[in-house]
């Protein structure tokens, strides 16, 4: 401890009561000793990479503490020590933490020297990165980092592709795929690897967040596309890549329906055939796009607002309202019917099939969409409107009768 701190935090730490919290609690209590034990650490930080101890798991949490505490000067040194061994930190969470930390703080030269050894002419580290929890999480930071998205894209994803048919079973690989066009990545990782993923502090990045990665999704998206299309049936049915499909979907639907329809196409093609047996796999993935497409939709003005992946679903569900109706294909009907346009397709279908529908919701009367279904389609029945008309006369009291009718005095 006292070699790698030095004795005035060895003293703390051992004479103090109650010093039982982390390093940066320490500090945080006695900024004093922050810049002494910083300068100390540059030092050994020289030694760990020179030795090559940087690769050692337990050493990895003193360079985590170093690089986040240390200031722009003391970075900078170590990433001109240290772009040649970064490699050697992807072997712990803290290491992790330290090589994001790293590349985000390197400048442009730094990071395309730092993304090329990733991919040798002998080895290929991508391919073992995709395949592993912490890897993924680094390769995700770099992609989303990088500025010149075309060589990380190139390096990265194309590595990937390459070898795409051997992961496709893969969890690690699988939440990564998700995750590169997700709309909320922080849903697919822990707290502290969003944390690693979301930490820009000392980045040098010029490029816009929001550029950067549309033009990775987009590169990404034509790339993966024609990979999978002859595994289409077997990811759509696949609780394991269902969240894949599902952003990948999620994307399509929101602007690139034109682009990449034959995919979609290949989609209904499965979904065609989901009746009786569907899985609750290929209705959230579809429920998922169509809330997707609908909210996309509503930012656009009404006169403009395509519905084109709901509209093939619909010719789907018509086809087999009655189980998608005793299901939970239930929810997607109703996210449908929340639309006018869309509304008036499947209006006519739902009332001609409503006594059914009452019959099987009188069946199961804690199932609310059930009910909810039911509401919908009562209200949408024409009112029966009957007025009763009287003859002209009927303002004239003492010239008509009770029924309207006009009452002739004989003179």
């Amino acid at each position: 401890f006292e070699a790698v701190f030095g004795a005035m935090l060895k003293f703390i730490k051992t004479t103090e009561e109650n010093a039982t919290g982390t390093i940066e609690e320490i500090f945080t209590k006695h900024p004093m000793i922050k810049e002494q034990i910083l300068n100390r650490l540059e030092k050994r930080m020289n030694i760990f990479i020179s030795k090559g101890l940087i690769r050692l798991t337990f050493i990895h949490r003193v360079v985590l503490f170093y690089l986040k505490s240390a200031t722009p000067d003391q970075l900078k040194k170590f990433l001109e020590e240290g772009q040649n061994n970064y490699l050697a930190l992807l072997s712990s969470r803290e290491g992790l933490f330290a090589a994001c930390i790293l590349f985000t703080a390197a400048d442009s030269k730094q990071r395309k020297h730092m993304l090329k050894q990733m991919k040798t002419e002998t080895e290929n580290l991508v391919d073992n990165m995709a395949t592993n929890e912490m890897g993924t999480v680094f390769l995700l930071k770099v992609l989303f980092t990088m500025d010149d998205t075309k060589l990380s894209c190139k390096i990265i994803i194309d590595s990937i592709m390459e070898i795409l048919e051997s992961l496709l079973e893969n969890p690690a690989t699988l939440k990564l795929l998700a995750a590169i066009c997700a709309s909320n990545i922080k849903s697919y990782y822990s707290t502290q690897d969003y944390e690693i993923l979301t930490y820009t502090e000392n980045s040098t990045s010029k490029k816009d967040q929001a550029q950067r990665t549309q033009e990775v999704v987009e590169y990404y998206v034509d790339s993966v596309i024609p990979k999978i299309k002859p595994h289409i049936d077997f990811l759509v049915k696949n609780v394991k890549s269902a969240n894949f499909v599902k952003e990948l979907c999620g994307y399509i639907v929101q602007g690139h329906y034109e682009v990449h329809k034959e995919f979609i196409d290949m989609y209904f093609g499965v979904v065609a055939a989901d009746t009786e047996t569907a899985t609750d796999t290929t209705r959230s993935i579809t429920e998922f796009a169509v809330k997707k497409e609908i909210n996309y939709c509503q930012d656009k003005e009404e006169s403009t607002r395509e519905y084109p992946f709901c509209t093939l679903l619909i010719t789907t569900i018509e086809k087999n309202l009655m189980p998608y109706i005793d299901s939970k294909g239930i929810y997607i009907i109703i996210s449908l019917m929340g639309v006018p346009k869309l509304q008036a397709i499947l209006k006519k279908d739902l009332t001609a099939n409503l006594i059914k529908i009452k019959e099987l919701a009188a069946g199961k009367e804690k199932n609310t969409a059930l009910q909810k279904l039911c509401k919908i389609i009562e209200e949408l029945q024409p009112s029966i409107v009957c007025l009763l008309y009287t003859s002209d006369a009927a303002d004239e009291r003492s010239s008509v009768d009770l029924g309207g009718r006009r009452i002739i005095k004989k003179k």
